[in-house]
């Protein structure tokens, strides 16, 4: 009867459980991997999200600290999580050589799931997040939005892209990496908001509290073709916040 017990109980955990795995695709003539979240019935022409890690860190780091799983089990939507260059640590965040990649995942995406071409999300933390504002000069057309934490790039145009981006940026006002305030060659997460906020013809702005500690900014108004977001988190450092 034990036995009988353990073998129902084991096919109803696997019956239910969600579909994950490290997959591989080559990219000029490099195999990158990534692993891929399907939650159990995902369905044709949902949402695609990929969310990558920070530099000298990996997937599975990004995986423990996005969480981003335990949200696409409930929305159910499709995750990614890429993995970088040499080491899987850094990214290339000023040619195309990660942009092609990020490409071949949708692409991969697509063939494989079906997903919605008009919901693909990119997020990334600290130089992830620098790739993701990268993507949003180089290959805008591809995504729906963009969510970048605790990360954005140094100097030259942030604000390159050929239309309007929905942005939803988070980044802690204690980050000592990435700076909050301007400091050396960084100019500060607020002076690129700004510039996007002007890119996107968005005029005037609101202010909320959000679980009463951090600060959302939301540039929504004028002839705002897309919405513009930061959401300061107050004495938070250069991590994932999962708590506000």
């Amino acid at each position: 009867m034990k036995h009988v017990f353990f073998t129902i109980l084991v096919s109803l955990l696997f019956s239910s459980a969600t579909f994950a795995e490290m997959q591989s695709v080559n990219v000029g003539g490099q195999n990158r991997q990534f692993y891929v979240h399907a939650p159990k019935g995902l369905t044709d022409n949902r949402p695609l999200l990929i969310s990558c890690h920070g530099m000298d860190q990996d997937i599975q780091y990004q995986r423990g600290m996005a969480k981003w799983e335990e949200v696409a089990d409930t929305a159910n939507f499709l995750v990614v999580y890429p993995g970088g260059g040499t080491g899987f640590s850094t990214w290339d965040i000023s040619g195309d050589k990660d942009v092609n990649f990020i490409l071949a995942i949708i692409d991969a995406m697509q063939q494989k799931y079906s997903i919605d071409p008009n919901r693909v999300y990119m997020s990334g933390f600290s130089m992830g997040g620098m790739l993701t504002y990268h993507c949003m000069n180089m290959i805008p057309d591809y995504f729906a939005a963009f969510a970048p934490v605790s990360g954005y790039q140094f100097g030259g145009n942030p604000s390159a892209s050929t239309r309007a981006i929905p942005i939803f940026h988070t980044h802690g006002t204690s980050d000592d990496v990435v700076h909050f305030e301007p400091y050396q060659n960084q100019e500060g997460i607020e002076a690129v908001i700004n510039k996007w906020q002007k890119h996107n013809k968005c005029a005037g702005k609101t202010t909320s509290k959000v679980n009463n500690c951090a600060t959302r900014t939301a540039y929504t108004d004028g002839e705002c073709d897309a919405d513009v977001v930061l959401n300061a988190i107050p004495n938070k450092g250069h991590w994932h916040s999962n708590d506000e």
